[in-house]
């Protein structure tokens, strides 16, 4: 009997102490890696490198300036599509405003004109042009007679040496001159007997047409298609000019959120190709777990359930998180995630997404991952 009651205490010390322990100290059923999402950066134009703003290391903010490109080869391209843009709403606004004032009164002048010569041509000489050409003849004629009469007297005088060899010359001289004059003369009047040819007639009556077609053309302005032509120039010369502010963009590669520059090893001078990795960084948001859960337990991890992890370099201390993603697919256990179940039976991964607003946990870090509603409300593992 006396041996029977130190076992009964034995066991009754036991049975308390599994108890408490079930009841009271927070067991984890879990275990798994913090993870972080990893960014690399870069730029889609590339260029030479002008500025580096940050060292491997650093903590950086959303929008923190990290690397700066060298701007200029793409501030001309600008400068260049600008212009185009411009010439280009240009002609728009002229083809809009349709013909200016001065552009139809020359037009209608051109008409005018060439109106006047047709009707010239085809009405013939006038006759006072045909009477002032036979007085001009007459005219030529009459200083022909004259300049005949004072080249033969001076080839007398000469004979009889009562003149010199230059007044001979002149007269000759003279002679010939009024002969090119009086037949100048018939040639004009026989010109004008006869009448404008049937040839020249029809050419001014197509140079008419002309000047009439053109001065309906001025009148109704520009066609549709050259509108709508010009238009279409306009957008493309815009888009032209978007796209290069978008590259422009391109030069200044900025943090995409709140991070730790991982690796960095560009300097100002280098030359970085169109989508090359600039630079990498880990995200400090999100943080994730990730656990794996058999299918008996399955049901303790819905999506949206808030759970509770701990950390070797926090103890004591409990973080929240939220299960956001339950594989559809049942997998076996991976070798190196260490749970107190055996690894021969297949179990579903579940992700669970950090609370850390004060940024103390890292990535790497072992987390203690409970089941329990809370880990200090106490109670066996479910």
């Amino acid at each position: 009997m006396k041996r029977i009651v130190p076992l009964l205490l034995l066991l009754a010390a036991l049975g308390g102490g599994w108890w408490f322990y079930g009841n009271h100290v927070p067991r984890a059923n879990y275990s798994g890696a913090i993870e972080a999402e990893d960014a690399t950066l870069g730029s889609k134009v590339g260029g030479r490198v002008a500025e580096v703003l940050v060292q491997e290391g650093d903590t950086v903010q959303h929008g923190d300036v990290l690397v700066r490109l060298d701007r200029e080869p793409l501030e001309a391209r600008l400068r260049e599509a600008l212009a185009d843009l411009e010439r280009a709403r240009q002609k728009l606004l002229e083809l809009e405003n349709g013909s200016r004032p001065q552009e139809i009164q020359r037009a209608q002048a051109l008409l005018d004109e060439a109106r006047h010569r047709w009707e010239l041509l085809k009405n013939g000489p006038r006759e006072e042009d045909i009477r002032a050409a036979r007085a001009n003849l007459q005219s030529a004629r009459a200083e022909l007679e004259l300049a005949t009469i004072t080249e033969k007297r001076q080839c007398e005088l000469y004979k009889k040496n009562n003149t010199s060899a230059d007044a001979l010359d002149r007269a000759r001289k003279e002679l010939s001159v009024a002969q090119g004059r009086e037949r100048a003369a018939q040639a004009q009047l026989d010109l004008l007997l006869a009448g404008f040819r049937e040839e020249e007639i029809q050419s001014a009556r197509a140079q008419v047409e002309a000047a009439s077609a053109a001065l309906a053309l001025v009148l109704e302005g520009p066609r549709v298609e050259q509108i709508e032509q010009a238009r279409a120039e306009v957008k493309r010369a815009e888009a032209s000019v978007e796209r290069i502010q978008v590259d422009l963009s391109e030069t200044v590669i900025t943090a995409p959120s709140e991070g730790v520059i991982e690796t960095c090893r560009l300097r100002p001078g280098d030359l970085l190709a169109p989508n090359q990795a600039a630079l990498t960084m880990i995200l400090y948001e999100p943080l994730w777990v990730r656990i794996f859960v058999p299918e008996s337990r399955l049901g303790l991890v819905p999506l949206g359930r808030t759970l509770y992890l701990s950390t070797a370099s926090f103890p004591g201390e409990f973080f929240k998180g939220t299960v956001v993603q339950v594989n559809r697919k049942a997998e076996f256990t991976p070798r190196n995630v260490q749970t107190p179940e055996t690894r021969d039976y297949l179990v579903f991964g579940v992700k669970i997404e950090i609370q850390d607003p004060e940024r103390r946990l890292r990535p790497g870090m072992v987390a203690d991952v409970f089941l329990s509603d809370h880990p200090k409300a106490g109670g066996p593992e479910p």
